[in-house]
């Protein structure tokens, strides 16, 4: 009997030792989750602070809120919220809206909002290029580079306008924007 308590202690005290084991291995698990979360999250406050130092304005204020009637449209800028930043569908950066607000050049972090269905920068004569991974927005239905005077494209982007062409996509553009030299 007293070999069966003693076997049984050592049982338990193995049990509790994993149990802790597991705990930890969890515990380590969760905070790396948490932190690649924080990580992942960067990026929106990368895009924040590029749209504060721009003055573009969130749609959710009365500043940002501007009717399009060709596209029947309210969502003018960036969200500074991230429920509504990562549900947002329609991103419009073009300047005439905000009183000639001038973008020169464009955040990496745009590159991470692929579920919007349209993109607007027209009317930019000093944004000269995008983004390297512009052509991670694939979803897109509607894009307006469109008296975008200065943008140079790179062969990457050129055959991403065109893939997004050939799914159906209504892209504005000057006539020549494919045929301008390439940005290295």
């Amino acid at each position: 009997m007293n070999k069966n308590l003693t076997t049984t202690n050592q049982n338990a005290k193995l049990a509790l030792n994993k149990s802790k084991s597991l705990l930890n291995l969890t515990n380590s698990l969760l905070a790396k989750q948490e932190s690649n979360q924080l990580v992942k999250d960067d990026w929106m406050e990368r895009l924040w602070k590029w749209a504060d130092k721009n003055r573009i304005p969130d749609p959710d204020t009365e500043k940002g809120r501007w009717f399009d009637d060709k596209h029947e449209t309210w969502d003018k800028g960036i969200p500074r919220e991230k429920v509504r930043l990562l549900n947002l569908l329609d991103l419009n950066l073009s300047s005439a809206i905000w009183n000639g607000i001038i973008i020169k050049e464009l955040p990496i972090e745009i590159t991470y909002l692929r579920h919007i269905k349209a993109f607007s920068i027209h009317n930019q004569n000093l944004l000269s290029k995008l983004p390297d991974k512009i052509s991670n927005l694939k979803n897109l239905e509607r894009l307006n580079l469109a008296s975008c005077e200065s943008l140079v494209l790179t062969e990457e982007q050129k055959a991403w306008i065109c893939e997004l062409k050939n799914n159906g996509c209504i892209v504005y553009a000057d006539d020549d924007l494919l045929s301008r030299g390439i940005h290295k």
